[in-house]
């Protein structure tokens, strides 16, 4: 009959919009949500819309005429949504507001304890001086470490734990969970990165730092941070010919930058050439250095 075909149509419509945004098939890149429902949701009208016509033996092609127990129900029905509507705006007032109330209503997703922390975690590295700094980064490290509880090969969750180990200079635990993540994703570029500004910054371990901030830069040449990270190293190691390469590569990618004309005067100054020295400290200053 029609209103089955309607049935079997509106299903239809709404299991293929919903499997695309799922992220069973494919990842979409963000965490399942009611913004995604929009579409599936007419499927949804369509099939419960028809499925009320048969059960309350209403016909489809005639003049209708809404028994009251139809009525009331559909009422009851609209009354409810828009109330549920109504209060799930507050937790949209922002990331870290919907994040908060996501976790309690699904303990178990290691994404949402993802999104949760590396909401927080992005709001202190983003602010250096945001007020309960310390705070942020213990919750944020608290979520992490839910979602790698519930699905340990989570390496963004890994990545992030090291950023707040970083943040906190607590190097071993930094590296510790950074190599986690290099079990999980060998050529993770980021990871390669931190490790390197790790073992340089925290470890003084310079023959380690370089050898992490090659690789960060052998995955991407244009990485600028690990450049400067591995030009500093180089200078720190006393190998100034690969550590003004380095720093020439990044005024090839970023040639208004005060401080590396300046580090590079530091280094040709070292190599004992006053000229090149000159001139690059000349054009720092240029450019509003020091």
């Amino acid at each position: 009959t029609g209103l089955m075909q309607l049935i079997a149509f509106g299903t239809l419509f709404y299991l293929a919009t919903l499997s695309i945004v799922t992220n069973i098939f494919f990842n979409i890149g963000a965490p399942m949500g009611e913004r995604f429902l929009f579409l599936p949701s007419l499927g949804f009208c369509i099939a419960l819309t028809a499925l009320f016509f048969l059960g309350f033996r209403t016909r489809l092609h005639s003049e209708v005429r809404l028994q009251g127990s139809f009525a009331l129900l559909l009422g009851l029905i609209v009354l409810l949504s828009a109330y549920k509507t109504i209060t799930r705006n507050r937790d949209w007032k922002d990331n870290l507001t919907l994040f908060a109330k996501d976790v309690q209503t699904v303990p178990n997703s290691a994404k949402i304890h993802y999104y949760y922390g590396n909401t927080m975690l992005t709001s202190v590295l983003n602010d250096k001086t945001k007020l309960e700094r310390n705070k942020f980064l213990l919750d944020a490290k608290s979520e992490f470490r839910k979602a790698i509880a519930i699905y340990p090969q989570f390496h963004w969750s890994w990545y992030n734990l090291g950023l707040i180990y970083n943040e906190f200079g607590q190097a071993d635990s930094a590296i510790y969970v950074l190599n986690k993540v290099l079990e999980l994703q060998p050529q993770h570029i980021n990871t390669q990165g931190l490790l390197g500004s790790v073992y340089g910054k925290l470890k003084n371990d310079l023959p380690k730092a370089i050898f992490h901030l090659q690789k960060a830069v052998q995955y991407n040449p244009n990485d600028l941070g690990a450049l400067e990270n591995l030009g500093i190293a180089y200078a720190m190691n006393k190998n100034y010919p690969e550590a003004v390469a380095t720093m020439e590569k990044v005024l090839r990618i970023k040639p208004d930058n005060p401080q590396t004309w300046s580090n590079l005067g530091s280094l040709y100054g070292n190599m004992g050439d006053s000229l090149k020295a000159k001139e690059y400290f000349a054009r720092a200053r240029q450019l509003g250095g020091k």
